[in-house]
C-alpha cells in the first residue's frame, strides 16, 4: 500500500466530494487533508494480484492479501501477506503507525525461522520483495513531517487536477526519505490522487504511480481497482489489481495485526 506516502495501504481509496462553490482557494495542506479525510474507511480487506514487469513482459505474478485497521486518530495498522507463488508464500509485512514517532514495521520471512525482523530506519529506502515499492512507501504519512505546496493546476485524461508538491519538513525526515520530493495529482471533483511522481535526491524523476478503474463501492466511498508503479530509473514496473474487497469487520480481525497471527500462519490460511 504506504501509505506514509498515501501508500500501498491506501493506494485504492477516496471519497467523493461535491465541488465547493464560491469557497476560498485551498492550500496544498488542505487538499491533502481532504484526500485523507475522505478516503478513509475504518477497516478494509483486499485480495490482490501483483505483477512484476520489465517493460510489458510479466516476470512473476503473485497473490497477496492486505488488511488495514484504524485504531484512534491517525493510528493505523497494516498487514500485507503473500499467498503465492511458493517462493514467497508466507512472507508478511506488518506496520503499526505511531503519530509523532517512528512507525514500527516488521518483515516475516518463513525461511528465517520463528520471528519477525524489525525494519531499521535506514532500510526504509530499500525496495520491498522485488517490487517497485519501498518500505517507506508502505508506511503511514504523518503530515506534520512534510510541507505541501500547491502548484499550477493540470488536466489529466480530461479531468482537472490540483498539483501538490510534497517535501520533507525537517532534516530528520529529509535524511530518512529516499525522495527529494513527491508531486501529487489530485482530481478536483472527488479529491482523489490519480498520479504520484517520485523524485530522487538529485531531483530526477525516479518513478510514477498511477491508479485507474475508479468506482464507487459503498455509499460515497470510491476505490481504484488497479495501480501501476512505473520505476523509470530501473525500467521496471509493479502492477496491482484488486480482485476482492470487503469492509466487513469479520474480514479484518484485530488479531491479524499481531506477531502471533503471522507466526501461526493464519495470515495465509
Amino acid at each position: 500500500m504506504t501509505f506514509r506516502k498515501l501508500p500501498f495501504a491506501a493506494l485504492f481509496a477516496v471519497f467523493a466530494l461535491a465541488p465547493l462553490a464560491d469557497a476560498a482557494p485551498l492550500t496544498g495542506r488542505q487538499i491533502v487533508d481532504k484526500v485523507s479525510e475522505y478516503h478513509e474507511a475504518p477497516l478494509e480487506f483486499e485480495l490482490q494480484t501483483m505483477m512484476l514487469m520489465t517493460g510489458d513482459k510479466v516476470e512473476e505474478t503473485r497473490a497477496t492479501r492486505r488488511y488495514a485497521l484504524k485504531e484512534g486518530e491517525n493510528r493505523w495498522k497494516y498487514l500485507i501477506a503473500f499467498l503465492a507463488p511458493a517462493g514467497v508464500k508466507g512472507v508478511g509485512l506488518l506496520t503499526w503507525s505511531k503519530p509523532g514517532d517512528d512507525d514500527d514495521q516488521w518483515l516475516y520471512l518463513p525461511a528465517l525461522g520463528e520471528k519477525l525482523k524489525r525494519i531499521a530506519k535506514g532500510s526504509q529506502k530499500d525496495y520491498f520483495m522485488g517490487t517497485d515499492f519501498t518500505f517507506e512507501d508502505l508506511m503511514f504519512e504523518d503530515k506534520n513531517d512534510f510541507q505541501y505546496t500547491l502548484k499550477s493546476d493540470e488536466t489529466l485524461d480530461g479531468q482537472a487536477h490540483y498539483v501538490v508538491e510534497t517535501v520533507p519538513a525537517n532534516e530528520k525526515i529529509k535524511k530518512e526519505s529516499g525522495y527529494s520530493k513527491r508531486v501529487l495529482f489530485v482530481r478536483k471533483d472527488i479529491f482523489f490522487v490519480t498520479r504520484t511522481d517520485y523524485y530522487d535526491r538529485n531531483d530526477r524523476l525516479l518513478k510514477r504511480q498511477t491508479v485507474t478503474d475508479v468506482t464507487k463501492v459503498k455509499g460515497n466511498l470510491w476505490r481504484a481497482q488497479k495501480a501501476l508503479m512505473d520505476n523509470v530509473a530501473k525500467k521496471h514496473k509493479t502492477a496491482v489489481v484488486v480482485t476482492q474487497r470487503s469492509f466487513d469487520a469479520g474480514a479484518v480481525p484485530a488479531a491479524a495485526f499481531t506477531h502471533r497471527f503471522i507466526l501461526k500462519g493464519d495470515h495465509v490460511r
